[in-house]
């Protein structure tokens, strides 16, 4: 995922998933991938795919946990 090393890129994954629960409402993500990316420097489709790998669905509209429906 991306052009970082695998450290760097775990710790910004890592960075993103203790972030989500400030904006989490109801099992809905508030804030969208490209606020994601701009806050943590990583290209809009990085921050896809690791809102993805930790468990996240996009409907179109909103993120939200596929767990929690």
């Amino acid at each position: 995922m991306g052009r970082r090393e695998a450290a760097e890129m775990e710790a910004v994954i890592e960075a993103i998933a203790d972030e989500l629960e400030n904006y989490r409402r109801r099992d809905v993500l508030t804030v969208s991938a490209n606020e994601i990316a701009r806050e943590f420097g990583v290209h809009p489709n990085t921050a896809t795919a690791i809102l993805r790998e930790l468990g996240l669905e996009f409907d179109g509209v909103y993120w939200y946990w596929k767990d929690k429906k």
